[in-house]
C-alpha cells in the first residue's frame, strides 16, 4: 500500500508542476503543417489482368478450322507431295493417284460427247424435214428426247469428273486429245498446315 500511494503523490506533484508551469509560460503556435490526402487521381486507361492457371485437360485441334482430305476415288497412291508441318496454299497438290475409276470416267465422258454430236445431227435434220412436211411431227419429237438425254448425259459424265478433281478446262482436252490417263492429283482444298498424313507411295486407299 505505501508503494502505491508514493506513486500516486508523485504523479499528482508532476501533474502539478505542469500545471504551474503551464499557467506561467504561453503557448505559441508553431508552424503550420500540410497534411497529404490519401486518396490519388490517375488517368483511366485500359489494362490487361494476367493470372496463372494450372490444371490438366486435353490439347486437340479446331475442328471447325481442320479440314480432313480424303481420296476422292479408289486407287494407288503413286506419290505423296506434302509433308506433316509444311504450310500449303489453296490448289497446292498433296498426293496422286493412278485410278482405274478416273480411266472409266473418262471413257464415258468422251462417249456422251460422241452421243450428243450424233443427236446434235440428228434433231438438225428432223427440224429441216419437218420444216418442209417431209417427217412427221412425232419423229421431230422423238429426235428432241434423244437430244435431250444426250445433254444430261453429258452433263453427267462432266459432274462425274469435276468430282475427281478434273478442271473445267480439262473437259475439252479429253476429248480432243482422247485422254485415257488414269493419274489423279488430290490437292489442298483451301489454305493451312499439314499436320498429319496417313498415306504413303504404293498404298491402296479405297473411296
Amino acid at each position: 500500500m505505501r508503494i502505491v500511494l508514493i506513486m500516486v503523490l508523485v504523479g499528482a506533484l508532476a501533474a502539478g508542476c505542469k500545471d504551474a508551469k503551464s499557467a506561467q509560460t504561453p503557448t505559441s503556435p508553431g508552424p503550420a503543417t500540410t497534411t497529404q490526402s490519401p486518396v490519388r487521381i490517375v488517368q483511366a486507361e485500359p489494362r490487361t489482368r494476367t493470372a496463372v492457371l494450372e490444371t490438366t485437360g486435353k490439347v486437340q485441334f479446331n475442328e471447325e478450322q481442320l479440314v480432313r482430305v480424303n481420296a476422292p476415288v479408289t486407287g494407288r497412291v503413286l506419290e505423296v507431295l506434302a509433308r506433316p508441318g509444311e504450310a500449303v496454299e489453296p490448289g497446292h497438290r498433296l498426293f496422286v493417284l493412278d485410278s482405274p475409276d478416273l480411266g472409266q470416267a473418262k471413257s464415258d465422258y468422251a462417249k456422251a460427247l460422241s452421243d450428243l454430236q450424233r443427236s446434235e445431227k440428228a434433231i438438225k435434220l428432223a427440224r429441216e424435214l419437218f420444216e418442209i412436211k417431209a417427217t412427221a411431227e412425232k419423229d421431230l419429237r422423238e429426235a428432241e428426247n434423244d437430244y435431250n438425254k444426250a445433254m444430261a448425259e453429258r452433263e453427267r459424265a462432266a459432274s462425274r469428273l469435276r468430282t475427281l478433281g478434273v478442271k473445267p478446262e480439262q473437259l475439252k482436252d479429253i476429248a480432243a486429245r482422247a485422254d485415257a490417263s488414269t493419274a489423279i492429283t488430290v490437292t489442298a482444298p483451301r489454305g493451312g498446315i499439314i499436320v498429319e498424313r496417313n498415306i504413303t507411295p504404293g498404298q491402296v486407299v479405297a473411296y
